[in-house]
C-alpha cells in the first residue's frame, strides 16, 4: 500500500508530467488512466503530507514518553497516578511549585512555593538541567538532563499528558 501510494506521487508525475505538457491539453481532454493518475497524485500527495504530519507528531509523542521513563521510577504522569517518591506531574506545566495535593514536598519546595516558583516552560527546563540549582536542597535525586532538545521534549509530554486529561 505505501509503495503504491510513493510511485503514484513520485512516478506518476514524472511518467505523466511531460504527456501533459504536449498538446496543451486540459484534465478533461486527457486518456482516463493520465486524468486519474493526475488526480491520484495530488489527492496521494495530500494524505502524504498528512501521514508526514502524523508521524512527526507520533514521534515527537514517543520522544517524549521516552525522556519521561527516567522520571517514571518516582513519579506518575496520568490524572489518577499516586504520587509515588515524588509528586504526580499531571498538570505540572504552569501550575505552582509545591502545590500537588496529597505529597508531602520537603522544605526546599514549600519555601520556593512561598516564593512564587511556578512551573513555566522555562523554569521546568532549568529544573531539569540542574535541580539542585534551581531548588536549593531539595530531596529530588537527579542527575538533570544537559541536552535542550530532551528537557523540551519532555515538558511536551508533561504538557501532552494535561491537555489528554
Amino acid at each position: 500500500m505505501l509503495r503504491q501510494k510513493w510511485l503514484i506521487m513520485f512516478v506518476a508525475p514524472i511518467v505523466f508530467g511531460p504527456l501533459s505538457a504536449c498538446g496543451e491539453q486540459n484534465i478533461e481532454d486527457r486518456p482516463a488512466v493520465q486524468r486519474e493518475a493526475a488526480n491520484s497524485a495530488s489527492v496521494s500527495s495530500a494524505k502524504a503530507d498528512d501521514l508526514a504530519a502524523n508521524a512527526h507528531t507520533d514521534a515527537a509523542k514517543r520522544a517524549g514518553r521516552i525522556q519521561f521513563l527516567q522520571c517514571a521510577a518516582c513519579h506518575s504522569v496520568e490524572a489518577d497516578g499516586p504520587p509515588k517518591v515524588g509528586p504526580n506531574l499531571n498538570c505540572i506545566v504552569d501550575a505552582p511549585a509545591g502545590s500537588k495535593e496529597g505529597f508531602n514536598y520537603s522544605q526546599a519546595f514549600r519555601k520556593a512555593r512561598e516564593e512564587g516558583l511556578v512551573w513555566d516552560t522555562e523554569t521546568l527546563s532549568r529544573f531539569l538541567e540542574d535541580s539542585e540549582e534551581l531548588v536549593p536542597n531539595n530531596a529530588m535525586t537527579f542527575g538533570g538532563v544537559a541536552d535542550p532538545n530532551k528537557r523540551d521534549q519532555l515538558i511536551d509530554h508533561l504538557r501532552a499528558n494535561c491537555a489528554s486529561n
